[in-house]
């Protein structure tokens, strides 16, 4: 059943675009030359009404896992024969076949064809591309004395591939083992770009299996703990995936995507435990810890979602806290007083902790007194 036909009447000939039927392919053995000005393709700008988030710049040297565990090679498909005119290049995917013909008016012994580069065939049935790309299908017509008529040119580009997909945020989403963490205030964008006919329309499902138009960005719901997310892109000539890109980071700090058609994210929205410890037994007098020159102070930050990014401090009330990076130690006498927070990887703050000390300089006083009494003496 033909989905569409294109007719566009070129000299002697009529050419016409319909969906294959059986196994009508032909493919040119010779490489496709797109460095002449008659198969340059014009680049494309993302669709208006695509939102997309700001452009990274993408690197290769970045880890990409699967935690769902899905193969590498998920299929993306073509739903319909289809054409896409931009206004510049003709775009069409692999279920687009190609039928020459001459008009009705004319009489048309053969029809001589070729693609690209390739050798000139006499045409005989309808043919398609395999090669993604620019293609160059040149035609004409002749009689029974082998005189033919003025050649025709058409110019098209195959596109095979699906748009690629991003999910990004507005800042770090963690990976832990195999958990993805984020904060409640997290912002999340999807990027959705398309090499040649473009990015048509974005959908996604978001605890649902019903799918959305997507528009702009958005937080995930902040009543619950774990949110799931699928996306689907697809392009101007019906070809989409459900596979995309979540760039996160890992425990170390270092950049991985995650690739997969279904990502779960977890909503960390616990500070950091922190304590501040001495390495001795502090001596308690007057409800005052007291200490003396050598005792060392350690500050300790525990996180069981995402984990500590950092630990701050603040000592004897310094305009701001500074992160931790080593003991703390008193050398001078009196009062003393430590503040500690902590900083999660999605960006959760604790509440300052502090510890109060009495750092002891003085040495002991020692007095001698002459005893007269026999009662003192005893």
């Amino acid at each position: 059943m033909i989905s569409l036909v294109i007719i566009l009447t070129f000299s002697t000939l009529s050419f016409t675009q319909d969906q294959p039927a059986g196994d009508t392919e032909v493919t040119t053995e010779k490489p496709v030359d797109t460095t002449t000005a008659d198969t340059e393709t014009i680049k494309k700008e993302e669709p208006a009404g695509v939102v997309s988030a700001p452009e990274d710049k993408e690197d290769t040297a970045v880890k990409t896992i699967s935690i769902v565990g899905e193969p590498d090679d998920i299929k993306f498909t073509a739903g319909e024969a289809k054409i896409y005119f931009d206004g510049y290049n003709t775009y069409i995917n692999n279920r687009v076949a190609y039928k020459l013909s001459a008009p009705e008016d004319v009489e048309a012994y053969k029809i001589y064809f070729s693609i690209n580069s390739g050798e000139e065939k006499v045409y005989s049935k309808p043919f398609t591309l395999t090669k993604e790309g620019s293609h160059v299908i040149k035609y004409q017509s002749a009689d029974r004395m082998e005189r033919r008529g003025n050649g025709n040119v058409f110019t098209l580009v195959l596109d095979n591939s699906a748009p690629e997909t991003a999910l990004l945020a507005d800042k770090p989403v963690i990976l832990k083992e195999k958990t993805l963490y984020a904060s409640k205030s997290h912002v999340f964008f999807i990027r959705s770009t398309d090499q040649y006919s473009g990015v048509s329309r974005i959908e996604y499902g978001l605890n649902s299996d019903e799918m959305a138009a997507y528009a702009s960005p958005f937080l995930l719901p902040q009543d619950k703990k774990e949110s799931t997310l699928k996306i689907t892109s697809t392009d101007n000539v019906t070809i989409s995936t459900k596979r995309f890109i979540l760039q996160a980071q890992d425990q170390q700090g270092q950049a991985v995507n995650v690739s997969d058609s279904l990502v779960t994210l977890t909503i960390d929205d616990k500070a950091p435990d922190v304590s501040i410890k001495a390495d001795k037994e502090m001596a308690k007098k007057n409800d005052k810890n007291i200490v003396a020159v050598p005792y060392i102070y350690t500050v300790s930050a525990a996180d069981e979602e995402s984990g500590v990014n950092a630990i701050l401090v603040r000592v004897d009330g310094e305009k701001q806290f500074r992160e931790y990076k080593e003991p703390l130690k008193f050398n001078d006498h009196g009062k003393h007083i430590i503040e500690a927070k902590a900083v999660d990887k999605v960006g959760n703050i604790s509440e300052p902790v502090s510890l109060a000390v009495y750092v002891d300089t003085a040495p002991p006083v020692t007095t001698i007194k002459a005893l007269t009494d026999d009662n003192e003496q005893k």
